[in-house]
This record gives C-alpha cells, structure tokens and sequence, in this order.
C-alpha cells in the first residue's frame, strides 16, 4: 500500500492516506464479489477478476518505465488492480477450496489451500522490496503479471465450475 504509494512518487503523509483510498477500493470489490459469487459461475467471476489483475499489473509495469510522466497511470493501476483483485481472486480461492473437495477431505483441503495462499503472501512481501532494488519497478511488476498469466491459464485448464453443483 504505502511502500508502492511512495514508489509512484507520492510524498509519506499523501500515501498513507492514498493507503486508506486502497483499502476502500479492494473493499468495494470484495462487497461486489459476494454478490457475484452467489450469482455467477465461479470459474466467469474468477477469470474477469483475474483478467483485470493482469491489465492492471500490466499497467503498473508500464507506468514504471517513465512514473514522472505516467503518476496518473500508476494510481489509476493499482486502484484497478485493487478493485479486480476484490472482485474474485481475493476470496474465490477460499470459496472453491470449500467446494471441489469432497467433504471426508474438505477441511484438510481447504487448511491446505489458504496455507499455501498466506506462504505465496508472504514470499511476496518478504522479497518484494530485494526484488525491486534488483530488477527495478517494472520489471517485478511485468513479473508479477506473467505470473498470473500463467496461475489463470493453469486454472482454466484444470479448476473445475462448482457453481450450482451440491457439495458431494
């Protein structure tokens, strides 16, 4: 939030208000997510949230290449990023993970799948900074963005639509 914030080029005290505009932003979109999960095919929901992930890491690469002029397209990034990301990557794991197992294996399954969510959070965070100073902005958020290309065409191929479908 406030670290990327200050990386776009925003003094300390705007970004960690900017943090709070963030916030607001992933929030909306998790708000919106309950109610299209409830109504739409989860792998539709999952794959538009994941496609707006992408465009919006994409842009933020971009914005890096020159964030004195492109500032506006950073934010306008990140806030699209944060937005889709609530749409359904952010709580659709969790929501497939209590569905595609069958219920003799679905709570070792479902500890399983947000374990291995929290550790890729914490890889992230943890290297996120060493990975900036070594390859620069826009190349670890190109990165980023190639990584999810290939996490949404892994899931197309193999996650499969629950929605509608009892849990057994």
């Amino acid at each position: 939030g406030a670290v990327v914030m200050e990386l776009v080029g925003f003094p300390d005290d705007e970004s960690v208000e900017l943090t709070a505009l963030l916030a607001a932003t992933q929030g909306l979109g998790l708000i919106l997510a309950m109610w299209l999960y409830a109504r739409l095919p989860r792998r539709q929901v999952l794959f538009s949230s994941m496609s707006g992930v992408i465009v919006g890491l994409l842009g933020i690469s971009f914005s890096f290449t020159s964030i004195s002029k492109y500032q506006g397209l950073a934010m306008g990034s990140v806030l699209l990023y944060l937005f889709t990301f609530g749409l359904g990557f952010s709580s659709g794991p969790f929501i497939l993970d209590s569905e595609v197992f069958p219920t003799s294996i679905r709570a070792t399954g479902a500890a399983t799948g947000a374990t291995a969510m929290w550790v890729a959070n914490f890889l992230v965070s943890a290297t996120f900074l060493t990975e900036v100073d070594s390859v620069g902005e826009s190349t670890a958020f190109l990165g980023y963005a190639l990584m999810t290309m290939a996490t949404l065409a892994y899931l197309y191929a193999y996650m499969p639509e629950t929605h509608g479908l009892s849990c057994e």
